[in-house]
């Protein structure tokens, strides 16, 4: 009798420890989550990281985008890179003077564009799978990836999803492409210094490979011109430009064909302005508010960089009642701010006329943090200046040259793919009918 009770205070006994032991762990991590909450926001408007072992903050208002990128500019001037980043990593070529000379360049490559599309109308389907394109389209898609080895940088030496390899394997393949190029530019421009252009190769226009040089050559001596300069000018320009300029065209010109008002006022625009026995010349596009009321409702509803690149505050600081830790991660939320409700009437309709009020003043700048597809402040896209020339000249010239038709049977699928850019789930597929009056001006290649 004795032994079974001396047993049962035993077993009363551990079961009390492992009851304090347990409420101990218990008051312990709840401890640890409400420190840690606190630490990282002071109400619960927002939904803060961390994601992995890194702080990550989204903001969705242009209340706390304005903080960030206005009041806070200077103190959010630093990026946090990424493994992808880091690997394919190597303003004065895109002032407003030297876009200006790069004008005829741009006039000559989308009228090419829209010769080649008038040399295959009534043509079988064209395959444009280059070789190029591919690969810069799998750059992108890499850099767009979620990596875990970003939030777990532990993880980062294994590269457990492969990212970092296939991007040096891209790369290797880009990295001689630029390097041929380059070097090709560079031996044709001291021929010409040597012994003249006799034989007329130089181009009277300066590219921006030209104008690189041109820098270098006049700024600080001490500064060395190597391969690694133009080529990592080259890769922003090409391959990121080339899809986010491309993209935005084509998500415009999807959203038009789905709407034959919109596309029809936009025509009406275009032969008020140019008129059909003529071609779309830069000088056009300030007197086609329209068009230009077009493209900017279109990087409103799909932005082609949704979530902004990551700026990282310098020091701790307060956003909207939260405390920023130095060095957390905080992205904007373009595609959110840009469809909410609160600040736009109907956000899901494509409605262009609501740039054209006199009152907006909605650009590409920032200046109104409702409407932010390139960022606000100093850390704001680089390439906006060459966005506002190349994309409404382009798009322009598409919709003047040729009557756009889907395939027989074929919708306009207007679903959006989410990745480092906005892309259309379905490829746009449209059949282009010449619309000018002279075949002649589709040949036309001097301005």
């Amino acid at each position: 009798m004795e032994s079974w009770l001396w047993e049962a205070k035993i077993q009363h006994s551990e079961l009390i420890r492992a009851v304090l032991i347990s409420s101990v762990i218990v008051v312990a991590i709840s401890w640890y989550v409400w420190v840690c909450m606190k630490q990282v926001h002071l109400n619960s408007k927002l939904s803060p990281g961390p994601f992995g072992s890194r702080l990550l903050i989204v903001l969705g208002s242009p209340e706390l985008a304005a903080v960030v990128m206005k009041e806070l500019d200077s103190r959010f001037a630093n990026r946090a890179p990424t493994v992808a980043g880091k690997t394919i990593g190597y303003n004065e070529i895109l002032s407003k003077s030297a876009l200006d000379s790069f004008s005829t360049l741009r006039q000559q490559e989308v009228r090419k564009c829209v010769r080649s599309l008038y040399a295959k109308v009534n043509t079988p389907k064209i395959k444009i799978g280059l070789e190029f394109r591919k690969r810069a389209e799998e750059v992108l898609d890499y850099l767009g990836r979620t990596n875990i080895s970003d939030f777990l940088p532990v993880l980062a030496r294994f590269d457990l999803q492969g990212v970092e390899r296939r991007l040096k394997e891209l790369i290797s393949w880009l990295d001689p492409f630029f390097e041929s190029m380059i070097d090709k530019r560079m031996k044709l421009d001291q021929e010409i210094k040597l012994n003249g252009d006799q034989d007329g190769k130089e181009n009277k226009v300066k590219d921006f490979l030209q104008v690189f040089q041109q820098l270098q050559d006049q700024g600080d001596s001490k500064v060395p011109f190597t391969f690694t300069n133009p080529k990592a000018l080259f890769m922003n320009l090409v391959v990121g430009g080339t899809y986010t300029i491309g993209g935005e065209v084509e998500w415009a010109m999807a959203e038009l064909i789905k709407e034959p008002k919109i596309m029809k006022r936009a025509l009406e625009e275009l032969e008020n302005v140019v008129g059909k026995n003529n071609i779309v010349e830069e000088s056009h596009i300030p007197n086609l508010p329209y068009l230009g009321a077009i493209i900017k409702e279109t990087y409103r509803l799909h932005p082609r960089v949704p979530l902004l690149v990551t700026r990282c505050p310098s020091s701790t600081c307060n956003v909207g009642g939260y405390v920023i830790p130095k060095g957390a991660q905080v992205l904007m939320n373009a595609w959110e701010i840009q469809r909410d409700p609160k600040y736009w009437d109907d956000p899901l309709e494509f409605h262009p006329e609501r740039f054209l009020q006199k009152t907006s003043k909605f650009d590409f700048i920032g200046t109104d943090f409702r409407y932010i597809p390139f960022g606000s402040g100093t850390r704001r896209c680089i390439g906006v200046p060459l966005v506002e020339r190349i994309v409404p000249y382009a798009l322009a010239s598409f919709l003047h040259s040729f009557e756009w038709r889907m395939p027989e049977g074929a919708e306009v699928d207007l679903s959006e793919k989410f990745g480092i850019v906005l892309k259309t789930s379905t490829p746009l597929t449209a059949i282009p009918l010449p619309r000018l009056s002279d075949p002649n001006l589709y040949a036309k290649k001097e301005y």
